[in-house]
């Protein structure tokens, strides 16, 4: 169930699929075109993800701090667990409150069938100006979990940082920690995809063995029969905009 208020967006998630989604109070960078085009209704075919239009960081790494020391002992092996699941793509780095991007507490007395809730307050200023965002992500009562539940659970919240969108309530059948969050290991393409889309690099790879990338220059329009300067790097995509190695 989602509820929303003036300034102020709380996320509650039943039981079943965990907590969801919460953002940063650092610089961040608008998805609003990518989460115009790749909306969770629409997810299906080559595209398993979806883009939530809300805050998140600018890069990959995201620091945190934990409440107190209680929440820590619980969690601290979930949440690297839960990273790990990204391969890579995305990171967290615990520091003190004072230099922190998010705060992570735990409530054992939430409802029974809620695993967790976000509290992000918007800024006066607009939905994507710089700082102004206070964010919490509280954990319910899941320490009775299995390990790699927990693990699956804190993977999937932390793809929301960046801005994944959930999916379940929509199609539970689609290759993703979005749509079955505790069925997959770790992320799957799908959502490294979508990932990709969050951190302003949109490189799309197929399925498969082959892994063939693709690259979008903006929501929808995707880089063929050109070589482009990407991250440093020179880039040539073909008529079917692959990129030839």
């Amino acid at each position: 169930m989602r509820k929303k208020y003036k300034n102020l967006y709380v996320f509650i998630i039943t039981i079943m699929f965990g907590i969801t989604m919460f953002s940063s109070n650092v610089l961040a960078h608008s998805l609003t075109p990518w989460a115009k085009m790749y909306t969770k209704q629409k997810a299906g075919g080559y595209y398993h993800f979806a883009i939530g239009d809300w805050y998140h960081p600018n890069g990959k790494i995201v620091s945190y701090y934990w409440a107190n020391s209680t929440v820590k002992s619980y969690f601290s092996t979930a949440i690297v667990g839960g990273i790990n699941m990204w391969d890579g793509i995305i990171g967290i780095k615990e520091t003190e409150s004072k230099n922190a991007q998010m705060k992570v507490s735990y409530n054992p007395n939430i409802a029974a069938d809620t695993a967790a809730y976000v509290v992000c307050t918007l800024p006066s200023n607009g939905h994507y100006e710089p700082g102004g965002v206070t964010t919490e992500m509280v954990i319910g009562n899941i320490t009775k979990y299995s390990q790699t539940d927990k693990n699956k659970v804190l993977g999937h919240e932390l793809g929301h940082v960046w801005g994944m969108e959930d999916l379940y309530d929509v199609n539970k059948n689609l290759s993703s920690i979005y749509a079955n969050p505790y069925f997959y290991p770790k992320a799957t393409q799908g959502d490294r995809n979508g990932i990709h889309i969050c951190l302003n690099n949109p490189w799309y790879y197929a399925s498969g063995p082959d892994r063939r990338a693709k690259y979008q220059k903006a929501p929808g329009v995707w880089a063929k029969n050109e070589t482009l300067i990407i991250n440093g790097k020179s880039c040539r995509f073909d008529a079917n905009g692959f990129l030839v190695e």
